[in-house]
């Protein structure tokens, strides 16, 4: 149930940013702490825990982003506990969506979706 309700509140806090402008703050879970930075600082931006009984060790969990070296979004994802879990959408570099699906505990699951760069699907297929 935690779980659960970790991954729909990194889902909200994960919803796809305006690509004209600037995206909103990332917005990290309870209990993380922000890591990386966006543009003009940085071209990667996430949410990280600490890991239990390691010393300094830490892994991402909540939301994450990657940018073009622009500054335009390229991937928004999130993470469970250093594992892909959550909404996946990755965008060519014109601003078009490229591909959207989601991962569960690091596997693809449910419908994928791939666009060509003039938004034509290009591969839509069904992960379980």
């Amino acid at each position: 149930m935690i779980r659960v309700l970790a991954v729909l509140a990194a889902v909200a806090a994960a919803a796809a940013p305006e690509r004209a402008g600037a995206p909103r703050p990332l917005a990290c879970p309870a209990g993380t702490e922000r890591g990386g930075a966006a543009p003009p600082e940085g071209y990667e931006e996430w949410c990280e825990a600490k890991v239990k009984d390691v010393p300094d060790a830490r892994r991402r969990h909540g939301p994450a982003r990657v940018y073009y070296d622009d500054g335009r979004l390229w991937v928004e994802e999130s993470f469970t506990d250093g594992v892909r879990d959550g909404r996946f959408v990755e965008w060519h570099r014109n601003g078009a969506r490229a591909r959207e699906g989601a991962f569960a505990a690091g596997s693809k699951q449910g419908r994928w979706t791939i666009w060509t760069e003039d938004g034509t699907v290009a591969e839509e297929s069904e992960w379980r």
